[in-house]
């Protein structure tokens, strides 16, 4: 602990005494901000723009007198907007700051909002925005995405795709960080895709998805970021819609909430609440063959009726204790009860082919699962130029709990009872705190070199404590805690953009098993460097080159030795040996014609990946699951991408991945390299048509390949949604159909030693859905509100 904190300060020291010349020319903008009747407005929010991109440059505030002035300006095209409660924004005239015209001024005269009259926001933002090592996905603005969940709309993201399992990928690779607005989600991959199935599309207003992040973000996460953004009032007085929506697979589904937002002068309030009824269904199977056992193989198949019954809700708000300080909070609480109906039958044939035997397994069980996250902040702004503290506390707890009751009648292969009946009951909760506290500080020091900086704690908990009819009571717990702290440097110089930084880690956990007596300790302490260059030769051409380090820890539940059965031929165990995996990854990306095409050149180098093996008794066939860590994992990989309006009244994205993923290890089976060339494809086109009528077609694709070290085949999906607006857009109703042909199935195999194995699983994909959306409120436009609170910079994971 003492290294990182003295590591971190030397760092720091030496960033905050650089001194850097570049000898840039500057040039000067000032005006003064005044109402109808030649009033100074102070402290008016005065923000500068540059061209063609519209992207902020700075900001400053008005003084007493109503004057602003922005100096040491690079030469180029900008635009002046003014802001200020109770005004409506100005816009002024966009200019050219050259060296024979390096200053100019702009006067500004506000005008007072009109309450009687109605600003509607019309404009309608891309469902998918692209850039250098980020892509936005605007759910709101997705016609097939109401009534979904947020690992839906994930499925039909550019180079994401959700698993067999529910577990999210980034351009092929797994373990991948989810922020719930900026916040870490501390659960497992498997627990991660539950609750992305469980967030209702229609309470998300965007989703990030960040690869390749910086030092300010938690090092966790080898394939990169998912930030969820949940929606917040924007509008002044209350606003809010209501929507409905009733679906039909092969089970009903329907949904129904409302969302709410309130803003008046330093006051802004957010909510929600949906409640959502999902009945799925599930079939699996599993077929092994054995060469050198008694039996020749063994044969499973599983169908599950699984309904779900799932509440979510949101609070959120601001409130701006001076023009420079802000109170932030927010809080989302996730509760869901699930039934699992199914039922399992196994065979075991004799090396001829003939059955031996079998045995059919009922599985009754329930589950109850709720989610909590909280978080404080307050944001002060030091200065006009950007400099600014940001303090965060934050809460979170994740319980779970089931009631496994599986009932096993065996048979021999004229159906003839071998045995007794055996019934395995057992009752699991799973207790996880998790708190944490951080504080982010950005300055803008000399030559306009601007320093973030910041320090956080995280601390997790979790006792999960197994009682069952068949096996001794397991009770484990384990505690981690992780100390960092970061600084970043950022500066742009010409037509270079350069930023660099480095995070520091340290991770002290601990883990108990009480039932066999079996302790474990880790602590050990990460730097994590990132980097960033971009050069921009013309202003609409780009080139971008990102570097980061990344970390990923294993979930108590793969660290605890105890054995879990699911019926008498599978079992899972954790394992307390298992390391933390480290990827260093980069990008090269060449942006053209102002975003429309993107290229991205990508490689990324794990070492020591966590990966899922089996064992298998001879004597009874029984296989166990374990995680281990393997050797090594690479990922060569180039994506092409386009996003443009063909017409006014068609819009698209299109976008393809080209890679190689090679998985290097021992699962249990000897040495073996698995590598296979693949390419996904995305592409999503949406139609206006007159009458407020408009329309969106998706297409995904994936071709065969490794998942682990099971080679599954392409999976592939057509999806197709019409939308219609009514009663001046207050109104939409929409019709959407998903997974047109049912072909987003999973079917793999593998060969391990001996043994060779295929699975398959399917669930209710294709569904057609009708939802409605009211919309009510004045909606009028407010300020921006510079005090928004920042994406924070999570890591978390929990099993």
């Amino acid at each position: 602990m003492n290294t990182s904190r003295l590591l971190f300060l030397s760092t720091l020291s030496f960033l905050l005494t650089l001194q850097v010349s570049f000898g840039q020319t500057k040039g000067k903008v000032e005006g003064f901000i005044k109402d109808a009747e030649g009033i100074p407005i102070e402290f008016a929010t005065v923000r500068l723009h540059s061209l063609p991109d519209s992207s902020a440059v700075t900001g400053t505030l008005s003084d007493t007198s109503g004057y602003y002035s922005f100096e040491n300006i690079s030469y180029g095209n900008y635009f002046v907007i003014v802001s200020t409660i109770g005004y409506t924004d100005t816009y002024l005239p966009s200019f050219t700051l050259t060296k024979d015209h390096n200053k100019q001024q702009f006067d500004a005269v506000v005008s007072e909002h009109d309450a009687s009259e109605e600003i509607l926001i019309t404009a309608q933002e891309p469902f998918i925005r692209q850039e250098a090592g980020i892509t936005v996905v605007n759910v709101e603005a997705g016609i097939l995405n109401a009534g979904l969940t947020a690992a839906d709309v994930l499925q039909r993201t550019p180079g994401a795709t959700v698993d067999k399992d529910g577990i999210v990928k980034l351009k092929g690779k797994g373990g991948v960080l989810v922020l719930l607005d900026g916040k870490p989600l501390y659960m497992d991959d498997a627990q991660v895709g539950a609750l992305l199935k469980s967030i209702p599309a229609d309470q998300i207003k965007e989703m990030e998805i960040i690869t390749s992040p910086s030092a300010k973000y938690d090092a966790a996460g080898n394939a990169g970021i998912i930030n969820i953004k949940l929606k917040k009032g924007a509008y002044e007085g209350l606003n809010g819609s209501v929507n409905s929506s009733i679906a039909k697979g092969v089970y009903p589904k329907a949904l129904i909430g409302i969302n709410l937002s309130y803003k008046k002068k330093k006051l802004t309030l957010g909510g929600g609440y949906q409640y959502s009824y999902k009945k799925d269904l599930q079939r699996s199977s599993v077929n092994r063959a054995y060469t050198s056992f008694q039996d020749s193989s063994y044969y499973t198949s599983t169908e599950y009726a699984h309904p779900k019954n799932t509440q979510n809700v949101l609070l959120n708000g601001s409130y701006d204790l001076s023009a420079k300080s802000t109170l932030l909070w927010d809080g989302t609480a996730l509760y869901q009860h699930s039934t699992w109906k199914g039922n399992t039958e196994s065979n075991l044939y004799t090396p001829s082919g003939n059955r031996s035997s079998y045995f059919l397994t009922n599985d009754q069980s329930t589950s109850e699962y709720y989610n909590i996250n909280s978080s404080i902040g307050y944001k002060y702004l030091m200065d006009t130029v950007g400099s600014e503290l940001f303090f965060q506390g934050e809460y979170k707890k994740n319980n779970s709990k089931s009631d496994q009751v599986f009932t096993t009648d065996y048979y021999d292969a004229n159906g003839t009872t071998t045995q007794p009946s055996t019934s395995y009951k057992s009752y699991i909760p799973v207790n996880v705190d998790q708190w944490g506290a951080k504080a982010d500080f950005t300055k803008t020091l000399v030559y306009k070199i601007k320093l973030e900086a910041g320090v956080k704690y995280m601390g997790v908990k979790t006792n999960a404590n197994v009682t069952s009819s068949y096996v001794a009571e397991n009770t484990f717990i384990y505690t981690e805690h992780i100390q960092a702290a970061y600084a970043i440097l950022n500066k742009q110089l010409n037509k270079w953009k350069l930023s660099g930084g480095v995070r520091v880690e340290h991770t002290l956990s601990k883990g108990e098993q009480k039932t066999l007596d079996s302790t474990f300790n880790r602590n050990y302490t990460n730097f994590f460097p990132s980097a960033a260059v971009s050069y921009q030769p013309t202003e609409k051409t780009s080139y971008t080159v990102l570097y980061s380090k990344r970390i990923q820890r294993p979930s108590y539940h793969d660290l605890n030795p105890f054995i879990y059965y699911s019926d008498p031929y599978n079992s899972y165990s954790g394992n307390p040996y298992l390391l933390p995996e480290y990827t260093h990854q980069a990008e090269l990306t060449t942006s053209k014609w102002n975003g429309v095409f993107l290229a991205t050149l990508n490689y990324s180098y794990t070492l020591q990946p966590l990966a899922e093996g089996f064992k298998i008794d001879p004597n009874s066939l029984a296989t166990t699951y374990t995680s281990r860590n393997l050797s090594n994992q690479k990922n060569l990989g180039v994506s092409f991408s386009v996003n443009s309006t063909i017409k006014h009244w068609w819009s698209m994205n299109n976008y393809v991945y080209f890679y190689n993923n090679s998985l290097t290890g021992d699962v249990g089976f000897g040495m073996q390299t698995v590598s296979r060339p693949a390419w996904m494809v995305n592409a999503t086109h949406t139609f206006k048509f007159p009458h407020s009528i408009s329309a969106e077609l998706s297409f995904n694709y994936e071709s065969p390949n490794y998942f682990g070290t099971i080679l599954y085949r392409e999976v592939w999906q057509l999806s197709a949604g019409v939308q219609k607006k009514m009663m001046h857009e207050t109104v939409s109703l929409k019709l959407s159909v998903t997974d047109i042909f049912w072909k987003y199935v999973y079917v793999g195999s593998g060969t391990f030693g001996d043994i060779k194995t295929s699975d398959s699983f399917k669930w209710d994909n294709r569904v057609l859905m009708f939802s409605l959306t009211y919309r009510f409120g004045k909606r009028i436009a407010s300020v921006l509100n510079s005090n928004k609170m920042p994406m924070g910079d999570g890591g978390g994971r929990k099993k």
